[in-house]
C-alpha cells in the first residue's frame, strides 16, 4: 500500500498556488490559469461522479465500496469539494460524533444535536464530573472529529448554557 497522503498539506499547497496565480498582474494569464483550474476540476468531478455511478450499479457490493471510499479522508474531501459526497450531510455529522464518542466518554461528556442545517450543527454539551479537561478542549475535540467526517461543515455551535466550566480549587 502507498504511503498515507496528507490531504491537508495538499489542499494548503493548492490554496497557495491559487493565491499566487490570482496575484499575477497579467489579466490574460490569470484568466487562462483560472480556465485550466476549472477544466481540471470539471474533469475530476466528472470522473468521481462516474465512479459513484458505476459502483451504485453493482448493488450491495457497490454500496459497500462507496461507503469505504467516502470514509477515506482524502476521498471524502474530494467528494465534498465537488458536491458529490454520496453520504448525506446528517449521516456524516453523526459519524463524526461517533468518532468523538470514546473521547467524550473519557472526559465524562456527552453531546446532543440540537439543530442541523445543510452546513452547520448546533450541539448541547453536557459534562458530569471533573477529570481536569476544560470545556474548550472537549469542544475542540468534537469539532475536529466533525470536520474530519464532514469537511463541508461551515459552523459548529455549542449551546453555551448547557455546560458550565467546572470550578477548580
Amino acid at each position: 500500500m502507498n504511503a498515507p497522503i496528507d490531504s491537508d498539506q495538499l489542499f494548503a499547497k493548492l490554496e497557495a498556488l491559487i493565491a499566487a496565480a490570482e496575484a499575477v498582474r497579467d489579466d490574460v494569464a490569470r484568466e487562462r490559469t483560472r480556465a485550466v483550474v476549472n477544466a481540471v476540476l470539471e474533469l475530476h468531478a466528472a470522473g468521481l461522479s462516474r465512479i459513484v455511478e458505476v459502483a451504485r450499479a453493482q448493488g450491495d457490493a457497490g454500496q459497500e465500496l462507496i461507503a469505504t471510499l467516502s470514509g477515506d479522508a482524502l476521498l471524502c474531501n474530494l467528494f465534498t469539494l465537488h458536491g458529490l459526497h454520496p453520504e448525506p450531510f446528517e449521516a456524516r455529522v453523526r459519524r463524526g460524533l461517533e468518532r468523538a464518542a470514546m473521547y467524550l466518554k473519557l472526559t465524562h461528556s456527552s453531546v446532543e444535536v440540537v439543530a442541523l442545517s445543510h452546513d452547520s450543527v448546533k450541539l448541547k454539551l453536557a459534562r458530569s464530573g471533573d477529570d481536569g479537561t476544560t470545556n474548550d478542549r472537549v469542544r475542540n475535540a468534537v469539532e475536529q472529529a466533525l470536520r474530519e467526517a464532514a469537511p463541508d461543515l461551515a459552523e459548529v455551535h455549542f449551546d453555551e448554557s448547557s455546560a458550565q466550566e467546572r470550578a477548580r480549587p
